[in-house]
């Protein structure tokens, strides 16, 4: 049976496009191209010139030794997926290089996003008391469900001094950091959550957990 002339058109085309895929397959796998869920980039700004700064008196939570060899700034927010993800490779990491690693969070969300501001008031609220990365972790866990008497439980389940933490949360001067945040991610070029600044690398969106601890080996030589 002889095919058709249309039917030969159509087998050509579905091969030229079979023939495509596994091209891009191939040069992916060979030049290594990062998927859509992260990338990273070299960073235009180094970690010193993007180091917080604004407003000074603000807090900013940090671990891990100062003049460790990599320093992380992490843009975050509560509300976000791939942040709760990111949140777990960045513990993971920092138990891996205790000594040669410091981390430094930074709130990074919508300013339309009502209940992202909220987990966000709260979590500073909780490092007032010096317990921000305990509750940073469990604020993560009550997602998406974190209402203030959620926050106020999770506060009482790590130690908080609960009437201050209620005081804390109700005050209305956090919103100017969260402003200045916002103003320095657009300076920098950030668009996306999670975000973090390694040296001088920015890595955008999430990636898997290996490709950091890659970079990290790479950056604490």
């Amino acid at each position: 049976m002889h095919m058709k002339s249309w039917q030969f058109v159509v087998m050509a085309v579905i091969g030229c496009g079979a023939g495509l895929f596994l091209l891009l397959i191939f040069l992916g796998y060979i030049l290594n191209i990062p998927g859509k869920r992260g990338v990273i980039l070299p960073s235009p700004e180094t970690s010193a010139s993007i180091a917080p700064t604004t407003p000074s008196d603000v807090r900013v939570f940090e671990r891990g030794p100062q003049g460790a060899p990599v320093t992380v700034i992490a843009y975050m927010d509560f509300t976000c997926a791939h942040c709760k993800t990111m949140n777990g490779y960045v513990n993971r990491l920092v138990t891996k290089y205790p000594s040669t690693l410091r981390v430094l969070w930074k709130d990074l969300f919508s300013a339309t996003n009502n209940t992202a501001e909220r987990i966000h008031i709260a979590a500073r609220c909780a490092g007032e008391q010096d317990k921000f990365w305990e509750f940073r972790d469990g604020a993560y866990t009550i997602q998406p469900n974190a209402t203030e008497q959620r926050l106020r439980v999770l506060a009482s389940s790590i130690g908080l001094n609960v009437p201050q933490f209620s005081t804390c949360i109700t005050r209305d001067d956090h919103g100017a950091f969260f402003d200045a945040t916002r103003a320095e991610a657009r300076a920098l070029g950030i668009e996306v959550t999670p975000t973090l600044i390694m040296n001088d690398n920015r890595v955008s969106g999430l990636v898997e957990f290996t490709q950091l601890q890659q970079w990290i080996e790479q950056l604490q030589k």
